[in-house]
């Protein structure tokens, strides 16, 4: 029998962050591979390839919410003058839910 390990992916509400960022969500995948969380905690990684892994990370949702590399480097240009800390929150929080999502232990 072929087992296939399912993509979970949880949202990331960001009016956790501010309440006025509303309904707007982040599609976060938290079961992903290892490599796919190096660039994340890694020291002397290139934006792209942090970037990469975020736009991975961010596009498991339905269509129309993915996101590029190319859209996570305008959105840490986009927050750098306005709201630095909103960028740390998202990866801190994506960071925070797939180790919540490791650390579970499963009722049977």
């Amino acid at each position: 029998m072929k087992f296939e390990i399912p993509k979970v992916v949880r949202l990331l509400k960001v009016a956790e962050y501010a309440a006025e960022f509303g309904d707007a969500v982040f599609h976060v995948w938290v079961n992903p591979p290892s490599r796919l969380l190096e660039p994340l905690v890694g020291k002397d990684v290139a934006e792209e390839d942090r970037a990469q892994a975020l736009a991975e990370l961010w596009s498991q949702g339905p269509e129309g919410t993915q996101m590029t590399p190319e859209d996570i480097q305008a959105l840490i240009n986009g927050t750098f003058d306005t709201d630095p800390a909103l960028f740390s929150f998202l990866v801190g929080r994506t960071l925070r839910m797939v180790a919540e999502h490791r650390k579970q232990i499963k009722k049977a």
